[in-house]
Order: C-alpha cells, then sequence, then structure tokens
C-alpha cells in the first residue's frame, strides 16, 4: 500500500511562515516591509529590528508557499498571502488580490484576517475607502478574540477539573 505523503493546505501554510513571519518580531508595525516603516511612519532604520535580512527569511518561496496554501483553501495561507500581498513583500503588490484574498479568508471568522481586511477598508487598499465598514470589521475582530480567548479558558478549566478529579 502506498503512503500519500502529498503536503496539505496547512503543511503549505507552515513552511511559508518558516521562511518569513516567524522571524519578525511580535509588533503590528514589523509586519511592514523596510521601505514603509521608513517612509510611512517616520522611523530610523537603525530602530528596525531587520528581521527581513535574517538568513532563514526567504520571501519569494515563503510566497510561493503560501500561493499553494491558499489554493487549498487554507484561510491561514489566505491572510498570509493577503498580507504579502498588500505590502509587496515577498514580489509585486496587488492590492485588489489581497484585498479578495483578505475577505475570503475574513469567512473562517478568525479574529487575524477580519483585522487585515479592517486596515483594508479603512485605508483603502484594494477596496474603496469604508471607514464604517472598517470600524464594523474591528469590532467583530474583537468580538471574536474576547469569544476564542472565553472558549479557550473554558478548555483549560474543563482539562483542569478532569486532572483534579482524577488525583
Amino acid at each position: 500500500m502506498a503512503i500519500d505523503i502529498t503536503p496539505s493546505a496547512d503543511d503549505y501554510n507552515l513552511l511559508g511562515w518558516g521562511l518569513s513571519f516567524y522571524w519578525a518580531p511580535k509588533t503590528h508595525i514589523a509586519l511592514h516591509p523596510r521601505q514603509r516603516l521608513v517612509t510611512e511612519w517616520g522611523l530610523r532604520e537603525a530602530s528596525i529590528i531587520d528581521w527581513l535580512d535574517h538568513p532563514a527569511v526567504d520571501l519569494f518561496a515563503a510566497r510561493a508557499y503560501f500561493e499553494k496554501a491558499a489554493e487549498g483553501n487554507s484561510w491561514e495561507g489566505m491572510t498570509n498571502l493577503g498580507v504579502m500581498l498588500r505590502d509587496g513583500i515577498g514580489g509585486p503588490a496587488d492590492q485588489a488580490r489581497a484585498a479578495r484574498l483578505l475577505e475570503r479568508a475574513a469567512e473562517a471568522l478568525d479574529p487575524i484576517p477580519i483585522h487585515q481586511l479592517s486596515k483594508c477598508y479603512r485605508d483603502g487598499v484594494g477596496v474603496e475607502v469604508d471607514p464604517q465598514h472598517a470600524a464594523y470589521l474591528s469590532e467583530l475582530a474583537k468580538v471574536r478574540e474576547d469569544e476564542l480567548r472565553d472558549e479557550l479558558w473554558r478548555t483549560v478549566d474543563g482539562w483542569a477539573s478532569k486532572t483534579r478529579g482524577a488525583t
């Protein structure tokens, strides 16, 4: 019997993540390419932890893996590819396609793609500026974050109760 070793969409997403955003500082601002940090945010180059130059980062390959993940309907892959396309990371920007991918990824109701999509509507990236829709999406992302956090705590509390009862 043959074993299927074809990577899944989630596998492709993890490969892309390992070649890109994994190495970024865990701040919102760090996900912007260097030129946007300097020009739009007014930061000095020396103030940026330059994860883009890390030897493990290969943004071109990461983007190709995120493409494969998105083709496999991975909302995580769509989100990561959408951010790369929106910001021109690992290749040319395609803001209209980025917005479409983030729209599809947001259907999973995870707060990350919803938040990224809200930024598109706030700034008019790939879509018409729509402050009301951006505010709605931002609030929806916050609600989903709260729901997921509460769900996690219920899971932890349930596990802790079972563990205490087993002793």
